[in-house]
């Protein structure tokens, strides 16, 4: 949990107070399989962020990671129309994979 306020040093009133929540959790399968979970809730925005993520590394220097990111935003402002709309609305999405590998020399 983390918030933020802002004090206005000419009149004392509040400019914004944002209040950002963060759930987090960690599945460990083997010792070399992972799973992991994110979901942030921004409450200016109203901005829901998940982020999902599974790890495999078999060996030190070999990895493999799958993970998809998701940006929501709840009740949102219509730029063309002047309004709010209920609702979520996606900003964002993102799917991603990275592989690694070490390649060992052998001096000998």
């Amino acid at each position: 949990f983390t918030k933020q306020r802002l004090r206005r040093n000419d009149t004392g009133l509040i400019a914004f107070d944002e209040n950002i929540v963060s759930v987090k959790g960690t599945y460990q399968f083997t010792r070399f399989i992972f799973a992991r979970g994110r979901i942030d809730f921004d409450s200016i925005a109203s901005n829901y962020k998940g982020q999902f993520l599974f790890g495999w590394t078999p060996n030190p220097g070999t990895a493999l990671y799958i993970g998809y990111n998701d940006d929501l935003n709840r009740n949102g402002f219509n730029r063309f129309t002047g309004q709010l709309e209920p609702g979520f609305r996606r900003n964002g999405r993102t799917f991603f994979v990275k592989m690694s590998y070490l390649f060992r020399k052998s001096f000998g």
